[in-house]
């Protein structure tokens, strides 16, 4: 009976993460699409690279911490 509950709780515990890692890759994928906009469009020339690095950069790693709460 101990061993039931226990694995569940590890089971419940799982899909918390799995579920936060899901959001995360799915916010990270909402600003490397925003960021790829941006960029194209380019609606201020002054803020071009910190669109195109900085906020693609932003989104890379949080798709990555994202992946790390799935895949761990």
């Amino acid at each position: 009976s101990i061993s039931a509950h226990l694995k569940a709780y590890k089971k419940m515990c799982n899909a918390k993460k799995q579920f936060a890692g899901f959001l995360f890759m799915a916010v990270g994928a909402f600003l490397g699409f925003v960021s790829c906009v941006l960029s194209l469009i380019n609606p201020t020339p002054e803020l071009y690279n910190v669109i195109l690095f900085g906020l693609t950069s932003v989104a890379i790693i949080v798709i990555f911490i994202g992946m790390y709460c799935v895949f761990e």
